[in-house]
């Protein structure tokens, strides 16, 4: 397998992490709405790490896109993506999901019903931030492995 393939792999997972983003995102957005002030610190804390995350991932696909146009698959280019992008958005996945782990016992999420799709669609996400993960991995040349 070429580069260039492993490339168009990671690019076809990335498209379908950020429609699963887009999802999360809209639910996070309908919970919000269903809340009450003042919103719980570890559900702001979930929000936050997501939108961090978010601001990573959509420049990680950027930056998959331009290395699949320009065929600029140099050591150096690769591991700028993961180390300065991969890395830093799956850190911030990494913290929003320790903070939904915490609300999973907040009963005034658990009535929620988009709560119960929210829980559906982390689950979908992390399975495929793995896949993502361990493809950069795969291909990092320069520092320690990301674990999730």
């Amino acid at each position: 397998m070429t580069i260039q393939d492993t490339f168009e792999q990671i690019y076809t997972k990335w498209v379908s992490f950020s429609e699963k983003i887009q999802v999360i995102q809209n639910l996070s957005y309908r919970i919000t709405g269903a809340l009450h002030e003042p919103l719980p610190k570890q559900w702001t804390a979930f929000n936050h790490s997501l939108n961090s995350g978010m601001y990573y991932h959509y420049r990680c696909q950027g930056y998959v896109e331009c290395l699949l146009v320009t065929n600029a698959y140099t050591p150096y280019s690769i591991n700028v993506w993961i180390n300065e992008l991969v890395y830093p958005a799956a850190k911030n996945f990494k913290q929003a999901m320790m903070a939904f782990e915490q609300l999973k016992s907040n009963p005034d999420f658990a009535k929620l019903q988009d709560f119960a799709e929210l829980k559906q669609q982390l689950n979908e996400f992390q399975q495929i931030a793995m896949v993502v993960i361990q493809s950069a991995n795969q291909l990092n040349t320069t520092t320690p492995l990301f674990k999730m």
